[in-house]
């Protein structure tokens, strides 16, 4: 696919050039008549091309290809150092939420600090709130179904040391605390933009 990118990238300079007159020609030059308004959109897309071949051509300093910048995706917003989709009116199960956040690009949410559960608390409303934590697998050892990791952080409400119901395996969000809950509950959800 990138040799293919190239390629067209290095033909639509090359057909710049030939345009400009700045390639010479040993034989008779092609005759190439564009108007005014093909010059104009020609010259649009030299110059994307020309972006573009920069941005492919590896760095002088350590020889390697940048890579391309992260595309957040659109509705997400940066809330701290990361950028996060609250919905706003869609309730859904946890499973539900889940596969919603990855259609738009991202994954439930894993909070990972203080600051960061403040931050985001401070977009929500007085309701609950799916986030990417459960024990779906082990009962008691909280992952994040996105990555399969551990969680390392946690702000239980109070009530949740005590015994919980066997359904009881996701968590969510509620005035800033976290709680046990059946995954088929209907709740709101948070997502995260997927980080690279």
């Amino acid at each position: 696919m990138l040799k293919c990118g190239l390629i067209f990238t290095f033909a639509i300079i090359a057909t710049c050039h030939l345009a400009s007159g700045s390639v010479q020609e040993t034989e008779e030059p092609a005759s190439l008549n564009f108007s005014r308004e093909q010059m104009e959109q020609l010259s649009g897309i030299c110059s994307t091309a020309l972006g573009q071949l920069q941005h492919l051509t590896p760095n002088q300093s350590d020889g390697k290809v940048p890579a391309p910048e992260k595309k957040i995706p659109l509705d997400f917003e940066r809330i701290g150092t990361r950028f996060f989709y609250i919905s706003k009116f869609a309730r859904k199960n946890w499973f539900a939420a889940g596969e919603t956040c990855r259609q738009i690009g991202g994954q439930l949410a894993t909070i990972q600090s203080d600051e960061e559960l403040t931050a985001i608390s401070s977009h929500l409303k007085h309701e609950s709130y799916w986030i990417d934590m459960n024990d779906l697998v082990a009962d008691g050892k909280y992952v994040s179904w996105s990555t399969g990791k551990a969680v390392s952080y946690f702000k239980w409400h109070p009530n949740q040391s005590e015994e919980k119901l066997n359904n009881e395996h996701c968590v969510d969000l509620l005035q800033g605390e976290m709680h046990n809950e059946s995954c088929f509950k209907k709740n709101l959800f948070i997502c995260e933009a997927i980080e690279n």
